[in-house]
């Protein structure tokens, strides 16, 4: 039996569904993660045939159902976008930087310090809307280093009209605001491409034939189905990856 912390998880993108690249072509990343739960369960059926023994007549395998979850603590590991890229079926999408002037910027009130009615003229940034995520320079105090994230949004003929929530409590400004940079960070949208993966599930301290082997179990087309992410205050971000797969095999070697 294995031990948790001897357990490595490593995967690596198919080209074709269901089938690990060649030695060469690219290597296996390995994935950090909190836990795992990755599983082959063969499906079978029991029959139901009478015999003069009363002993069952056996089952027969009529399928195989694969799949499981990885939870990771959310970071910059590259596996980490492959695997949210992946989940929205999209690459991730560069963001854009306008210079805009602020032409009218007011804090909802009392008690909604973290809300603004804003007006901007200039370049309209591309693929701006509600659910955007962007930031400002030029601005006063914490109105410049805060996240804003758009709640409503009203495209006029030369303006841009839209309610905001933001990171922090807003400062008041006095406006307008010129040459304030208006930066869009890279984002995904939702889209079609199915990315599946090999992975390899390896267990270190369980020897194979040789005394240099490991055990190993090896997963194919794995994709991910669920990605759900945590977001509380002061605490690390935690994410889970429900996967579904094709194929598994426990090889000789790893």
């Amino acid at each position: 039996m294995s031990s948790a912390n001897s357990v490595t998880l490593s995967l690596i993108p198919e080209t074709v569904y269901g089938v690990t690249p060649a030695a060469g072509t690219e290597n296996f990343s390995d994935i950090q993660f909190v836990s795992e739960s990755l599983s082959g369960t063969p499906l079978t059926v029991e029959s139901s045939e009478i015999r003069s023994d009363r002993q069952t007549s056996g089952q027969v395998a009529t399928g195989l159902e694969l799949g499981g979850e990885i939870n990771t603590e959310l970071s910059s590991d590259p596996t980490q976008k492959l695997l949210i890229e992946a989940a929205m079926m999209s690459e991730q999408s560069a963001g854009t930087t306008s210079i805009v002037q602020v032409d009218s910027f007011g804090i909802k009130g009392a008690g909604r310090e973290n809300q603004v009615a804003m007006t901007i003229t200039g370049a309209t940034p591309a693929g701006f809307g509600v659910g955007t995520v962007f930031s400002l320079s030029n601005m006063t105090g914490v109105n410049a280093i805060c996240t804003y994230m758009v709640t409503y949004y009203e495209p006029a003929v030369s303006a841009l009209i839209f309610d905001c929530v933001a990171s922090v409590d807003l400062q008041t400004e006095s406006t307008p605001v010129s040459g304030a940079e208006m930066v869009i960070a890279n984002y995904w949208d939702i889209g079609s491409f199915n990315r599946s993966f090999s992975m390899s599930k390896e267990f270190l301290d369980v020897a194979g034939p040789l005394p240099s082997d490991t055990r190993s179990i090896a997963y194919r087309g794995e994709r991910v189905g669920s990605m759900a992410m945590t977001f509380n205050y002061g605490e690390i971000v935690n994410a889970v990856y429900g996967f579904g797969g094709n194929d598994y095999e426990i090889p000789v070697l790893p």
